[in-house]
């Protein structure tokens, strides 16, 4: 009988930590459904972060490529003023050459008008006096 008694108890304490294991199985399953769900959300936000982080790559390639347009537009304007400017000095410099030379003939014409006047004065003055 004492036996059946200790059979009877072994059973119960097998019996008890089979539940106690179930207890503990139980959760640790809780934990998981919930470190699923955790990780689930972490995944979720990691796909929106990683969302967000092509549209900024996005638009910083975008942004960069404008910017290299924007500096070649520079270049290109830039290098039509310098255009512009050497050929404001080159007109400027023929321009001057011409006041020059024209300055030049007018001063040559006035002394020949002088010269002229001068001769007519003396051939008037010889008309004018008699031999």
């Amino acid at each position: 009988m004492q036996c059946k008694f200790v059979q009877a108890i072994n059973i119960l304490f097998s019996i008890f930590a089979f539940l106690l294991i179930i207890e503990d199985y139980k959760k640790l399953e809780a934990k998981v459904a919930d470190s699923e769900v955790y990780v689930t959300k972490i995944l979720g936000m990691k796909t929106q972060v990683e969302e967000k982080k092509k549209i900024i790559t996005e638009d910083y390639e975008k942004l960069k490529l404008k910017i290299a347009n924007l500096e070649e537009q520079y270049l290109k304007e830039k290098q039509i003023i310098i255009d512009d400017n050497q050929n404001l000095k080159t007109d400027i410099s023929e321009k001057d050459k011409v006041i020059a030379k024209l300055t030049s003939q007018v001063e040559e014409q006035l002394q020949n008008e002088k010269q002229i006047i001068t001769e007519l004065k003396c051939l008037i003055m010889n008309c004018i006096q008699p031999n």
